[in-house]
């Protein structure tokens, strides 16, 4: 029902009916939420106007100077070692600072408004904090735990940021180079920012634009994944095989799902691509792929670990698959 359904149904009621229809929405409302939205007020002066809430936030551009100022400050060994330009207490309370200036980022209602300004700031914030994974500009142990916020939740935040500002387009040109990114903190994997990237991959043309940026990136010698020329490791090539992997298999193309994984995952032993492959198949539920490839594997010669053998053997007397593997 609208609020001006409401008020019509109401001016037809009695005064009776309209409080014993107050005093029962009265109940329902949870202690809690009374207090936050002063009920008990505005039952006491129901004509009185509420004021909104001023929120004050700081300015695009300043902000863009501090975080700018911040990294620095930051690489100049600043915030480690004591100074006279970094107080004690500033070092120790950059965390809240990183924090401010991230939700600040993320206000899409603010008067100075600029949302591809806006996630270039943040973009800029989160590869610096990347960066500060593996080299020690802070007293902390993870910087994305230290300012209370999950690396996978602030590269979501980037990435919705940048489709609000240029598209999905977006998601293709930096999201899957950004998600790349060598700075992991202690509880995040590329594989978890690239399932940041797929959920936004809601349309086939995106998915396949976005293998077609995998392919582009692998055949790449020296290809730009961040603000640096970045030559792949051995790791970032496996993630996008895999990465090309679960993107074709949620278009159902496994024939070249398993194609690309083949073509671009390498590994020393022939037997731990074999199982990686198996495992990501097991994901899709796709019985007969695992028995071709696992056929394909023994015809090879390749010595297969005991959990390969035993899921071979149910597939073959079975005809199915365990509940896990």
């Amino acid at each position: 029902m609208k609020v001006g359904e409401l008020r019509e149904k109401l001016s037809k009621m009695t005064v009776d009916e309209i409080t014993k229809l107050t005093v029962e929405f009265y109940k329902l409302i949870p202690k809690a939420k009374k207090e936050n939205y002063n009920i008990d007020e505005l039952i006491e002066n129901p004509v009185k106007k509420k004021t909104k809430k001023k929120v004050v936030v700081v300015e695009i551009e300043d902000i863009d100077y501090y975080v700018s100022e911040f990294i620095a400050d930051a690489r100049d060994d600043l915030y480690i070692r004591p100074n006279k330009i970094i107080s004690k207490k500033e070092r120790t309370n950059w965390r809240f600072k990183v924090k401010k200036w991230y939700k600040e980022l993320l206000i899409t209602n603010r008067e100075d408004l600029d949302l591809e300004f806006q996630a270039e700031i943040l973009l800029k914030l989160y590869q610096f904090l990347c960066e500060s994974c593996h080299t020690i500009y802070f007293n902390s142990e993870d910087v994305f735990e230290s300012i209370g916020i999950e690396q996978k939740l602030f590269f979501r935040a980037v990435l919705n940021l940048l489709v609000e500002a240029k598209g999905k387009k977006s998601i293709i040109d930096e999201g899957i180079s950004l998600s790349l990114h060598r700075g992991l903190s202690y509880d995040t994997t590329h594989s978890d920012l690239m399932n940041e990237v797929l959920n936004l991959l809601n349309i086939p043309d995106l998915k396949i634009d976005a293998i077609n940026k995998i392919n582009e990136i692998l055949s790449q010698s020296k290809p730009k994944i961040s603000d640096k020329n970045v030559i792949l490791s051995s790791r970032q090539k496996n993630d996008l095989a895999k990465f090309g992997f679960i993107i074709y298999a949620s278009l159902g193309e496994y024939g070249n799902a398993i194609k690309i994984f083949k073509k671009n995952y390498h590994d020393s032993s022939a037997e731990v691509k074999l199982f990686v492959l198996v495992k990501l198949l097991f994901r899709e539920d796709q019985k007969e792929l695992i028995k071709k490839e696992l056929d394909l594997a023994i015809k090879k010669k390749i010595n297969l670990r005991g959990s390969l053998v035993k899921l071979h053997q149910k597939i073959i007397k079975e005809d199915s698959l365990p509940a896990d593997f």
